[in-house]
C-alpha cells in the first residue's frame, strides 16, 4: 500500500538550507571542494593550481546567479559567461553530475535539518543552470 504524499514546499526547503549555507559558508565550501575534488581524478586535474579561496567566492556568486536564473528563466551575462567558460574548459556532463552529487553530499553532512526532500529541492533549483551549462554550445 502506498503512503499518501503530503505537499512539499521546495522553496522553503531550499531557502532555509541556503540561508544556513550563507551563515556557514567557510565550512560548507571547504567540505564541498574537498569532496568534489576527491570525487574523480578528472575533477582533481581541473583544480590543480587553482586558488580555492577565490574559487569558493566564485561558487557563492554563481549559486546566487543560479537562483536568479531559476526564478526568471533569463540567462544573465554572468551565467552565460560561466557556461561558456565551462564549455571551453571541457567540463563534461559527468562532471556536472559529480558537482551536484558533491553539493548534495555536503549539504547532507553540514546542514543539520537535511532531508531527502531538501536534497531534491537543490536539484530542482540547480537544474536549469546546469542544463544551460551542458548545452550552451547548442544555441
Amino acid at each position: 500500500m502506498r503512503r499518501k504524499m503530503n505537499e512539499i514546499d521546495f522553496n522553503k526547503l531550499f531557502n532555509d538550507s541556503y540561508e544556513y549555507i550563507q551563515n556557514h559558508s567557510d565550512e560548507f565550501y571547504d567540505c564541498f571542494y574537498q569532496h568534489f575534488i576527491e570525487s574523480s581524478p578528472k575533477i582533481g586535474e581541473k583544480f590543480t593550481g587553482v586558488n580555492l579561496e577565490n574559487q569558493k567566492l566564485m561558487l557563492q556568486q554563481a549559486i546566487s546567479h543560479t537562483i536568479g536564473f531559476f526564478v526568471t528563466k533569463t540567462a544573465s551575462p554572468y551565467i552565460l559567461n560561466i557556461a561558456k567558460q565551462h564549455q571551453n574548459l571541457g567540463v563534461s556532463d559527468e562532471m556536472y553530475e559529480l558537482f551536484m552529487t558533491s553539493l548534495i553530499f555536503t549539504l547532507e553532512k553540514q546542514y543539520p535539518h537535511y532531508t531527502a526532500e531538501c536534497g531534491l529541492a537543490w536539484r530542482i533549483f540547480m537544474s536549469p543552470a546546469l542544463e544551460l551549462m551542458k548545452h550552451i554550445n547548442d544555441v
